[in-house]
């Protein structure tokens, strides 16, 4: 900028992309599905062995892997950026020289989720008095390994996405330099002060973090929103004092 100031500014970003995958969705014994005995899918051999029961009219749990829904794939996207940039230079008075500069950075990382099977159609789907053909094209068939129309599978079928952020602040100054000069060399000052910002969220996708506490998607574990910042503030001095 001049003799005695100088400036400088550097920037980085940064973003990459990963893949997982994982089997088709079970409805296992963590994610078994209610059945009524009035689904008219139910095989007459299997509707025989209900009525066989203590309770011939109750709900039953059924356990089902679904292949129609194909692998679950999860995708993560990050994007890294940081701009730093400052002033240095003289300050005009003996070898006092100053600094200051300010750097403002975020990360960003999304979590796309895809393969997951919706609880609350599956339930309007097996609870239905027609088997949920008043939903979608044909209705959804749990019994066997037949496989439904792609109207049922695009109803049960669902994509999330949690979203992920932090952000950083830092503003910093300092100067220094020589007071005076004793016997056994200078005596010299230094002194600064910086300010700092963090802040942290996390949004997961509202079917994975319903009002009751649950999460609508067999396949993918509930999740729960997180945020807070953290602001400081901090001033330092030091003294160089030679004594022998």
């Amino acid at each position: 900028v001049s003799d005695d100031v100088k400036a400088f500014i550097q920037a980085t970003y940064t973003s990459y992309t990963s893949l997982g995958v994982t089997n088709p969705t079970l409805a296992s014994n963590v994610y078994g599905l209610s059945v009524p005995v009035t689904n008219p899918f139910i095989p007459g051999s299997f509707r025989s062995i209900l009525a066989s029961r203590p309770n011939p009219t109750g709900d039953f749990t059924f356990y089902k892997a679904f292949n129609i829904l194909g692998p679950r794939f999860q995708s993560y996207d990050y994007e890294v950026w940081q701009v730093t940039a400052g002033l240095s230079g003289k300050l005009g008075l003996g070898d006092w020289t100053w600094d200051v500069y300010g750097s403002t950075s975020q990360a960003k990382f999304s979590n796309e989720q895809t393969g997951g099977a919706s609880a609350s159609a599956l339930r309007n789907l097996l609870y239905s008095p027609t088997g949920g053909t008043n939903f979608c094209s044909g209705g959804f068939n749990p019994f066997g390994n037949l496989t439904p129309s792609q109207d049922c599978i695009d109803y049960i079928s669902r994509r999330t996405l949690n979203t992920n952020e932090l952000k950083q602040r830092t503003v910093e100054g300092n100067l220094q330099g020589a007071l005076f000069t004793l016997p056994a060399g200078e005596v010299r000052l230094a002194l600064g002060a910086d300010y700092r910002y963090n802040s942290y969220g996390f949004n997961p996708d509202s079917a994975l973090n319903q009002a009751d506490g649950t999460s609508d998607i067999l396949g993918y574990s509930v999740l729960r929103p997180a945020g807070g910042s953290v602001d400081t503030k901090e001033i330092y001095g030091e003294m160089l004092v030679p004594l022998l």
